[in-house]
């Protein structure tokens, strides 16, 4: 009986509020329209019109969630006046600038935009946009990062701190000459090479050291042996590929070393070609070379047993190199060779000293240190006039 009381009551309150225009409406279907007399939209549960205010503490409002009425029903709504903020910080939350679009924006500017393949977003005081763009499609451009002020043809600014792999089928540095100034082809290149000292290590695992890490280590990576160089050393030698990252730790721009490697190459060629230009014009000469510094820079012993494989002329690389004292050149006479000499020859093509080769077959030729400089050197091997074969020894202090 209480029940069909309150029930016509409610029916008597709605219909007394219809009459005297109050702004409470309810439909037969259940829904319910606050702010408006007139009937809630089919199929909407609550209609509000105007703004909306949601607080859990009467009277307080202080950052509650506040809901603006969408400005007249139509696109864009603006970035300066979102439709879901919160009261107090109106110029802060989330509105529809377009069909499929959501924008956030931060004191009255946008500073996210997603659609339905990119997110952007953006840092005007930093004048710096980053987009994730086509993400798991199959011509993504996951990720990429420009500056504004220099317009959108150069995307270029970009940084990443992690630790990890990282894959892809090609990796790309800008290159293009329009963007280079002060272009200098690099001096003394080899000199810098012979200098870098290239190193195999493992990583140490800092998730592994971190006691207090809830994940297990995973050191399958860092146990793995790797190969390249120690920035700090670079750094001593070439510093304009070592960068300082925030938390102090230095990294390598190997990709630019590859300069520096192809002017020593080319450096190291020339020296090459100079050296058989002279040997080709001394034996073209039926000479052989005269030695620049003292003959006493080594000494030769062999036997007059032993082949080669081919029955043929050969020149070994000397044992130990690099060396610091003495170190032994193997070579193979053939015994109907009329004359054989050892050019040694510094990475100019100075010609250091000649031994002369009296021995055949199988020969030991030592050389001493003493009367030389630290550095790189060139060893030939002539026979009857004849280049047999040129290789580099390392003298080091």
């Amino acid at each position: 009986m209480k029940k069909v009381k309150f029930l016509i009551v409610l029916t008597i309150a709605c219909a007394f509020t219809k009459l005297t225009n109050a702004q409470l409406y309810m439909n037969s279907a259940g829904g319910v329209s606050i702010g408006s007399a007139s009937s809630a939209p089919s199929g909407v549960g609550l209609q509000s019109y105007g703004n909306a205010l949601f607080n859990t503490t009467y009277g307080g409002t202080g950052s509650s969630a506040y809901i603006v009425a969408e400005n007249n029903g139509s696109y864009p709504t603006s970035a300066s006046a979102p439709d879901y903020t919160w009261w107090n910080d109106l110029g802060t939350g989330i509105y529809h600038p377009w069909w499929a679009n959501i924008g956030f924006t931060c004191n009255s500017t946008e500073s996210m935009d997603i659609t339905q393949n990119q997110v952007s977003i953006y840092c005007t005081a930093a004048s710096t946009d980053a987009f994730i763009s086509n993400v798991n499609q199959s011509s993504s451009s996951t990720f990429d990062l420009w500056n504004s002020s220099y317009g959108t043809g150069y995307n270029w600014r970009f940084y990443v701190n992690a630790t990890g792999n990282a894959y892809a089928y090609n990796w790309y540095s800008l290159s293009d000459a329009r963007l280079k100034e002060n272009v200098n082809t690099i001096p003394d290149p080899l000199n810098k090479v012979l200098k870098l000292r290239g190193v195999n290590f493992t990583y140490i695992d800092h998730k592994a050291k971190d006691s207090s890490s809830t994940n297990p280590p995973s050191s399958s990576e860092s146990a793995k042996m790797q190969m390249g160089l120690i920035a700090q050393e670079v750094e001593q030698v070439v510093p304009e590929v070592v960068n300082t990252g925030k938390d102090g730790f230095k990294a390598v721009a190997y990709q630019s070393l590859v300069g520096l490697l192809i002017e020593a190459l080319k450096q190291e060629d020339k020296k090459v070609n100079d050296l058989q230009n002279m040997v080709n014009n001394c034996c073209n000469m039926g000479q052989t070379p005269a030695s620049a510094t003292g003959t006493n820079l080594g000494t030769t012993t062999g036997t007059n047993s032993g082949t080669s494989a081919t029955g043929q002329a050969t020149l070994n690389q000397n044992i130990p190199n690099p060396f610091n004292t003495t170190t032994n050149i193997t070579c193979f006479i053939p015994g109907q060779s009329g004359s054989a000499s050892l050019l040694i020859m510094d990475m100019t093509g100075a010609i250091k000293t000649t031994i002369p080769i009296t021995g055949r077959n199988s020969q030991t030729i030592t050389i001493n240190a003493g009367q030389l400089t630290a550095g790189m050197y060139y060893y030939t091997l002539l026979v009857d006039g004849k280049e047999v074969d040129t290789k580099k020894m390392i003298l080091t202090q």
